[in-house]
């Protein structure tokens, strides 16, 4: 399941061989980042799905991702990570046990960016990566825009992923991230709330709630 929560954090971003840079798709996911960094707080309720046809694998999971600032919670069935801009807790239930981090530790380390803070997600393009507008369409019977984008950088396990805007709010509905090992990972958002209060420690990790969970301190 860590490896579930990593990859749905990871399934934001990548691309396709084309163009660098598609100034049609440059102004569409432009508008969905302005759009984006004008609420004070989001909340998204999505559906996640990975597949491996070679496999044999599909396993589908809901989960909740909520956003203020530079700070985040994500709620991935019983697994859970937290943010406060500084330090990543990561629990995971079946093991009762949560790692924590330094993000600016791994940063250094040369881990990706959007693995440590799914904040950016919505500007990470800006940097490494191509990106093509594919056109108009449908997903889960939304009308939608389709942006193709691939890594600069061609030794990333992943060889696109394909974004999914919502073409009446411009604003983010899906995003499948094709890996080059056939797994196939969906991350379709189901639910949309902006602008809910949050206190800042509602993103911290609360040991007092979770009295068992055995800590791993991985920070230097």
């Amino acid at each position: 399941m860590k490896k579930g929560i990593v990859f749905l954090v990871l399934l934001i971003f990548s691309g396709y061989l084309f163009a660098q840079h598609d100034p049609e798709a440059k102004a569409l996911l432009d508008a969905v980042s302005l759009e984006t960094k004008s609420f004070e707080t989001i909340k998204a309720g999505f559906m996640y799905t990975m597949t491996n046809v070679e496999a044999d694998i599909e396993e589908t999971f809901e989960g909740t991702a909520i956003f203020k600032g530079n700070k985040y919670k994500l709620k991935l069935n019983e697994n859970e990570v937290y943010s406060d801009g500084v330090t990543k807790w990561v629990y995971l239930a079946d093991a009762e046990e949560v790692q924590i981090s330094n993000i600016a530790d791994q940063i250094n380390e040369g881990e990706e960016n959007i693995l440590n803070d799914p904040t950016k997600i919505l500007t990470i393009y800006e940097e490494g990566f191509k990106y093509k507008y594919i056109g108009e369409g449908t997903f889960d019977n939304v009308a939608v825009e389709e942006i193709d984008l691939v890594p600069e950088d061609l030794e990333k396990p992943y060889f696109k992923i394909k974004v999914f805007v919502n073409k009446g709010k411009k604003q983010l509905k899906a995003i499948q991230y094709l890996g080059k090992d056939g797994s196939r990972y969906v991350i379709n958002i189901k639910l949309l709330e902006t602008n809910k209060s949050f206190d800042d420690s509602f993103f911290m990790f609360d040991k007092s709630k979770y009295p068992n969970a055995f800590e791993v301190d991985l920070r230097e």
